[in-house]
């Protein structure tokens, strides 16, 4: 008998909440483990949101589903907030304000900017985020390691969704 992986990976979970708390339902543990999952994002400086975006991206390509569009924002999310050396807190500020500043200016001038104005607007305001991150990263490698590796994922997840785009 073959059995999927996503069938494992759910009976799996199963198990993890019928462990998790003998006197709540599986629904009530499920959103107790998610809820610590977020505290544990906090209390780590991870992004609850970017974290659900890759889970959403490896249940797509190990299922193979193709919805024909990006998975939607998510709600109420914000940019984890960075900290910086103290010598580098000018810089940090300059860049996240003009990166703020940048989002600002592509949502409220939508309208006449065209598509590929708003994706340069946009990938500025992420790259300057991103240098704000490096900057307020106590650790520059595994800040960039971490860069990588979710920039590879991205990749792999989009190919894939243009391979079943293509057929």
């Amino acid at each position: 008998m073959n059995i999927k992986p996503d069938t494992l990976r759910a009976a799996h979970l199963d198990a993890i909440l019928d462990d998790y708390c003998s006197q709540s339902s599986p629904t009530e543990n499920l959103i107790d483990i998610l809820a610590d999952a977020m505290h544990w994002c906090l209390l780590n400086d991870e992004s609850f949101a970017g974290l659900l975006t890759t889970a959403q991206m490896h249940v797509e390509i190990e299922a193979g589903i193709y919805s024909g569009k990006p998975p939607p924002p998510p709600v109420n999310s914000r940019e984890p907030e960075v900290r910086f050396p103290i010598g580098q807190r000018p810089l940090g500020n300059k860049l996240l304000a003009l990166s703020d500043r940048t989002a600002q200016f592509a949502r409220y001038h939508n309208v006449w900017l065209s598509f590929d104005d708003y994706l340069l607007l946009t990938e500025q305001k992420a790259e300057l985020r991103a240098f704000a991150n490096l900057i307020g990263a106590p650790r520059h490698d595994a800040f960039l390691a971490d860069q990588v590796r979710k920039a590879e994922e991205y990749l792999a997840w989009m190919q894939v969704r243009a391979n079943v785009q293509a057929n």
